[in-house]
């Protein structure tokens, strides 16, 4: 019994490498680069956001638009940063599209409100970001691999 129990922490801790390894690719092959964080489309119009589950969805008018991204898609909505402003305000965001595993999504690198920048974000700290955020979404499947495995063990044991 006891020469088993390293054979099992080495396939768990296999398994656990194989899947970050594989989540490691993917975000290789969809990171952005700063250039991209760097092109802004610029969007005018009137500012609201909608309640969607546990999330709030900012828009002006009906394109979405995000504080945050990862590679999975717009991870923070741009609420905190406008939650000053009175309902129906026209605002200018200049927005970055970044691909992510949702498809393009619009991250907002500032935010007017009557000439005035309510927000800004440089591109080096989306890209910094970005990659934080990732990491801790990307593991999330390797450590829901660990606890299946484990309680695999204990049911088996």
């Amino acid at each position: 019994m006891i020469g088993s129990l390293p054979v099992k922490i080495i396939i768990g801790v296999v398994i656990f490498l194989t899947a970050m390894a594989y989540q490691n690719e993917k975000l290789k092959k969809l990171v952005p680069d700063l250039d991209q964080f760097s092109q802004k489309i610029n969007i005018s119009g009137i500012y609201s956001y909608e309640q969607f589950g546990r999330n709030i969805i900012t828009r002006v008018g009906d394109t979405l638009f995000y504080c945050g991204v990862d590679y999975n898609g717009g991870n923070a909505s741009c609420f905190s940063p406008l939650k000053g402003l009175p309902k129906n305000s026209q605002i200018t965001v200049a927005a970055a599209s970044i691909g992510t595993t949702s498809g393009k999504v619009l991250c907002a690198t500032s935010i007017k409100f009557n000439s005035q920048e309510l927000y800004i974000k440089s591109p080096e700290n989306y890209l910094h970001n970005w990659w934080i955020s990732s990491y801790l979404e990307a593991s999330r499947i390797p450590l829901i691999l660990m606890a299946i495995y484990a309680l695999i063990l204990i049911i088996l044991s």
